[in-house]
């Protein structure tokens, strides 16, 4: 095994195989290591009972930094877009966001008394124009601020879950204005045609023919450090354990998972209050479903508005029959849970993932079964922070970077937004570190 590289990465997320696929590009000798035995982090699957199920996101977002990494070294980008792209539904009635401007407009309109949605884009135009809400003030009282109107506070509600995996009350105005700049009428969403991990081995593939090295199973056991200036990893490998040079070494294991490898001791106090005083990891509950027909008639996202929990459904076999066995189909549910912060059941917030599908689809214990039920938290959430509670991808050790969604860019969410870090500290890396 070779044991120095211009840079090692740590983990085979998104974040982690998008910066090694920018680096292999230009010339950098570069290592992945990945203790799972398969690549791809939260955004991988695994076979069961015939199902490819996902491993954590299902669905991915177009057209920014994650598709152009996969482009840059040449890798099939194979997926499908569902059309509509998201559904929303209060009570008996759905409705589609037009493409283009005014959707969110439009939906407020059609779901709230007449004139109050109007209040709320008021401010809205002035939050975004002119001066931003403060980060002390959680998005749902901020919207109080213009109507006490239930169904649209519940749209919002419906939308952090979905798209911050936290709660409006827990959410802050300001991280929602910044997402409204940064990505709204953006984001498009796709399927992979069959499951995540045959996309992301798909990359891990290029990024080795153009020389980079993964390896699976390879547990990082120290992140090495000398004079405050990193140098390298210490590696467990086969039973055997080496120590690899490196010149940078980038992090997809979390800000508190590098904090760990390298040793509280590496860091300076003040990067150690922000780490510990401001990440705040999403946790959430997903169910996978197994059913004779669709339960949901459109092939995209759903986003019901007003469950007990329920806030992002998905049904990608509408697109990708691959991905069930022959006359099956997949759909999966996902909630935020009731507080993000304090200890939870786990069970009572699977059950109530449940209970919001059986009064979603009246037809569900006749057509359903529930295949899988599973929890985010901990190491393994749905994002490392809420969004706008990030980290910087730098660390005060020199040439350690955390890419991934505990650095996220404010305003970006999803699989993009640890595809954008990934993409900065590539960038970063390029204009600090001549090649050799």
């Amino acid at each position: 095994m070779r044991t120095s590289y211009d840079i090692v990465i740590i983990g085979s997320g998104v974040g982690g195989l998008g910066a090694a696929a920018r680096l292999v590009t230009v010339g950098y000798s570069v290592l992945v290591l990945e203790k799972m035995p398969l690549l791809g982090g939260r955004f991988a699957s695994m076979e069961y009972k015939g199902f490819t199920l996902s491993t954590g996101a299902e669905a991915l977002e177009c057209g920014g930094a994650l598709e152009e990494a996969f482009h840059l070294v040449g890798a099939p980008f194979d997926v499908r877009k569902p059309s509509p792209d998201i559904m929303y539904r209060v009570g008996e009635r759905e409705f589609e966001l037009p493409p283009g401007g005014g959707g969110l407009r439009r939906m407020l309109s059609f779901i709230g008394k007449p004139g109050e949605g109007d209040k709320v884009m008021l401010a809205m135009k002035r939050a975004l124009q002119w001066e931003e809400p403060s980060k002390g003030l959680s998005l749902r009282d901020w919207v109080a601020q213009y109507t006490s109107d239930p169904d649209i506070h519940g749209f919002f509600q419906a939308f952090c879950a979905a798209i911050f995996a936290i709660n409006s009350h827990e959410a802050t105005a300001w991280a929602f204005i910044r997402f409204i700049k940064v990505l709204g009428g953006k984001i498009v969403h796709a399927f992979p045609s069959h499951g995540p991990s045959v996309l992301m081995d798909g990359l891990a593939k290029r990024i080795e023919e153009k020389g980079g090295e993964i390896f699976t199973k390879a547990r990082v056991k120290r992140i090495l450090v000398e004079e405050g200036l990193v140098r390298g990893v210490l590696v467990e490998k086969d039973g055997d354990q080496i120590e690899i040079d490196a010149r940078a070494v980038i992090s997809n294991a979390g800000p508190r998972g590098t904090v760990r490898l390298a040793g509280r001791e590496s860091f300076d106090r003040s990067y150690l209050k922000l780490m510990d005083e401001t990440l705040r990891p999403t946790p959430s509950a997903g169910v996978y479903i197994a059913s004779d027909r669709p339960l949901m008639e459109h092939p995209g996202c759903l986003m019901p508005i007003g469950t007990r929990r329920v806030c992002w459904i998905v049904n990608p076999t509408t697109l990708c029959p691959e991905l069930a066995p022959r006359g099956k189909h997949l759909m999966l549910s996902f909630n935020a849970f009731g507080d993000s912060l304090s200890t939870t059941n786990l069970e009572d917030e699977i059950r109530l993932n449940i209970q919001d599908l059986r009064d979603l689809f009246p037809d569900f214990d006749s057509h359903a079964k529930v295949l899988m039920a599973v929890t985010f938290h901990g190491d393994w959430p749905v994002y490392h922070s809420w969004p706008g509670e990030d980290l910087p991808q730098k660390t005060p050790i020199e040439n350690l970077y955390n890419v991934g969604d505990g650095v996220k860019v404010p305003g970006m969410i999803g699989l993009e937004s640890a595809a954008e870090t990934a993409r900065l500290v590539a960038e970063d890396l390029m204009r600090r570190l001549v090649k050799k």
